[in-house]
């Protein structure tokens, strides 16, 4: 789990505007403007992935992991949306999905 510091309240940041840095056919990854001097970030996970809560619960440590290992992106807000078609891959699929999104991201900026 992330610390408490490096996450994003959702339901705050969902009012403000964003734009899309990264794209793929199961994440898309949207930048924030930077309120804090670190990096913060938001996993969304809609009940049209999962409907069980416990899934998704388990789906948001399962990214949040990637981040922690190491997988960083440049200071700011970012929010991670997980779109339906992830409920087919299996975690490792995941991780590596979600690595590609997060390399792919930080060579745009």
């Amino acid at each position: 789990m992330l610390p408490k510091k490096k996450r994003l309240p959702i339901q705050e940041t969902l009012q403000k505007k964003g734009r899309t840095i990264s794209r793929s056919k199961n994440f898309l990854l949207k930048k924030f403007p930077q309120e804090f001097p670190y990096t913060r970030i938001g996993i969304l996970i809609g009940k049209k992935v999962f409907s069980k809560a416990t899934k998704r619960n388990h789906l948001r440590r399962v990214i949040a992991h990637v981040f922690a290992e190491g997988d960083t992106l440049e200071k700011g807000d970012f929010l991670i949306v997980v779109l339906p078609s992830v409920a087919t891959l299996t975690s490792e699929e995941i991780r590596r999905e979600l690595h590609n999104v997060v390399m792919q991201a930080s060579s745009r900026q």
